[in-house]
């Protein structure tokens, strides 16, 4: 039972009680008063009429009519007339009669009627006796119309006293309100202050602790949150530019290229020749002013090409690898860093060269980073800034040329023609069952295509919304999907979730299969976090409207990722592969995902391992706390839910 209540409620029985005993005492004095007055008023009558029949000597005739005429003018229960010897010279008694008075009141005020006696003197010797017993229906009705008018005080004091007290419980005990909001916001990690102070000074004091208690949790929880991100960038990222450095980029390309989806892509090095003299000529400030200023035209372009890598490997070496990306596309991008650097003022006495390189199957392709790097060679040997790709008879196109591509996602869009692999995902307790991940494929004529190929050519032509709208409805049809009992995970675009037309169709499509809603989770990228925060808050809002979840994958690549925790509400996180990697023997990446995984968990978000390839993995993994997790070694993509 809430205070609030338990006051009312008190305060209530004591306003019960006092009015009671207010009711009790009045009707006790009113009772006293009128027996008083009923018993003085028939004395008074008894000595009036002893005192009549002692002055005259009427036959018995008369005083019987006097007595008849006292009697029937007066309100008494009987008057007798005795003779001095005990004789009943007369009697009148009146009749028994109901009172419209209810029985149990009279039963309760039980009233004695008063009885008054008077001697009939005759030349100063006694001659009879007169009794009158009062009549008590006039009290009755007295006391009744006061209880009455009381009870109906009673009731309407007690009303209103009881609307005072809701109110004034109401105003005063807001703060402790607050105060209970404000600690469930403080076990969430928003750690809000209560203002203004309450003016009670016990309810004051009260609040003004729990401001200060909540200033110093957030105090150490962002110094906790610094200090993990300052050790992360101590790890992952060059000090310099706040790149990639080169054992993160290396963890991330090996993370790609094991993939349980292959993928292709175009990877190119930068290098800006005779740095060294540059450092020894404008000193080493202006150096790292330089590298920073490469650093901003690599991150300008990477904005817009989804999960790229960009790092800083060592001296004026950079590393940008373009996921999904044609030699063609590339071209055009190394075209446009080489006029970008060359318009910086501090390098135009200095050459810009690149060196790229393309394949169409990552898995197969082991020697990306010496290919770039002949490229990067063959530029060099040219004198002036320019670039170079490494040729080595391979089509530059990932498996088929622009229009053929059009065509094929067309004819895949009217035809409907698509079909899923389904990948299990495991609870680390107990290694039950706890989702399924949905993979999309396509049937051209080359063979099956899966998404990591075909998405990013449907974005680039714009058809990325009607094919997250085809695989949405696909897999609530599917005859797998709908016999599965665990939630079903389905990858969007992140093209898609900054489309508020598309959002705004799932969140029609979701209200009308609520069954299918409350059994999905929609996955989108740790990438959408650093320029489309809101578009991710408002399709998280929409998800939650409908019971649908939200999970982040490939997290941990960008920084900020804490922030994410806090300031969105996630269902769950997938932690990118490249931490996961040999984490059994990797003392910072362990360090990493602990962190990760207790912090997630104060926020209620489940924590999800992806890649998982070796037992020692998912062991440490389970040892450091995570929820679950999903890879080669726990299950593989295949079409049937086993």
């Amino acid at each position: 039972m809430s205070l609030h209540r338990q006051i009312c409620i008190s305060l209530i029985l004591t306003m019960i009680v006092l009015l009671t005993v207010s009711v009790a005492i009045d009707l006790h004095n009113t009772r006293k008063h009128l027996l008083t007055h009923v018993g003085k008023h028939a004395q008074e009558t008894a000595d009036l009429l002893a005192y009549t029949l002692s002055s005259s000597d009427a036959p018995l005739t008369a005083t019987s009519h006097l007595l008849s005429t006292a009697f029937v003018q007066g309100s008494y229960d009987a008057i007798v007339y005795r003779s001095a010897q005990g004789n009943t010279l007369f009697e009148q008694y009146k009749p028994v009669r109901k009172l419209s008075i209810p029985t149990w009141f009279i039963s309760g005020m039980s009233l004695t009627a008063p009885v008054a006696y008077a001697t009939v003197l005759a030349n100063n010797s006694p001659q009879g006796s007169i009794q009158i017993t009062a009549n008590l229906d006039a009290s009755y009705f007295e006391l009744w119309h006061v209880f009455y008018k009381q009870l109906v005080l009673f009731g309407v004091v007690s009303l209103a006293l009881g609307v005072l007290c809701y109110l004034s419980l109401q105003f005063f005990l807001s703060p402790l309100r607050r105060v209970q909001q404000q600690a469930a916001a403080i076990c969430e990690r928003q750690f809000i202050e209560q203002q203004p102070l309450p003016k009670t000074k016990e309810l004051r004091q009260v609040v003004d602790a729990i401001n200060r208690m909540s200033r110093r949790l957030k105090t150490m929880f962002d110094e906790q949150l610094a200090h993990i991100e300052n050790l992360r960038a101590q790890i992952f990222l060059d000090f310099v530019t706040g790149l990639s450095n080169r054992r993160s980029f290396n963890a991330r390309l090996k993370s790609l290229t094991e993939a349980e989806v292959d993928g292709s892509g175009c990877l190119m090095i930068l290098q800006i020749n005779d740095f060294a003299q540059y450092n020894l000529q404008h000193g080493h400030d202006a150096g790292d002013e330089c590298l920073r200023a490469i650093a901003t035209q690599l991150q300008a372009i990477s904005k817009h090409i989804p999960d790229s890598i960009i790092s800083r490997r060592a001296g004026a070496d950079f590393a940008f690898y373009l996921p999904n990306m044609n030699a063609g596309a590339a071209s055009e991008i190394a075209d446009k860093l080489i006029i970008n650097t060359a318009n910086l003022s501090m390098l135009f006495q200095h050459q810009v060269h690149i060196g790229i390189a393309c394949c169409s199957s990552l898995r197969t392709e082991s020697q990306l980073l010496s290919k770039a790097d002949t490229a990067l060679r063959q530029a060099q040997s040219q004198g002036r800034s320019g670039w170079s790709l490494y040729q080595n008879g391979e089509t530059a196109q990932i498996v088929q040329e622009a229009q053929q591509w059009y065509a094929t996602l067309n004819r895949v869009l009217q035809s409907r023609n698509i079909f899923f692999h389904f990948q299990p995902m495991f609870l680390s307790a107990n290694r039950d069952l706890m989702a399924v991940e949905i993979f999309s494929r396509i049937n051209v004529r080359e063979g099956v295509i899966h998404a990591g190929i075909f998405m990013p050519m449907a974005e680039r032509f714009d058809m990325a919304e009607s094919f997250d709208r085809l695989i949405i409805d696909a897999a609530r049809t599917s005859s797998e999907a709908a016999s599965c009992k665990v939630p079903l995970c389905i990858n969007l675009s992140p093209r898609s979730v900054i489309t508020r037309p598309f959002v705004d169709w799932l969140d029609n499509y979701l209200r009308e299969h609520s069954l299918f809603a409350k059994q999905l989770i929609i996955e989108t990228s740790e990438y959408l976090m650093c320029s489309g925060r809101e578009h991710v808050r408002y399709l998280c809002e929409v998800l939650h409207r409908h019971g649908a979840k939200l999970s982040l994958d490939h997290f941990g690549i960008y920084s900020g990722a804490f922030g994410y925790i806090n300031s969105l509400p996630l269902d769950y996180i997938k932690i990118d592969r490249c931490f996961i990697r040999d984490i059994h023997l990797d003392q910072d990446n362990q360090f990493y995902v602990r962190s990760l995984v207790q912090i997630a968990h104060c926020h209620d978000i489940i924590v999800l391992a992806e890649g998982v390839e070796t037992l020692q993995e998912w062991d440490c993994l389970c040892q450091l706390g995570i929820n679950g997790g999903q890879g080669y070694l726990l299950g593989k993509p295949d079409s049937k839910i086993r």
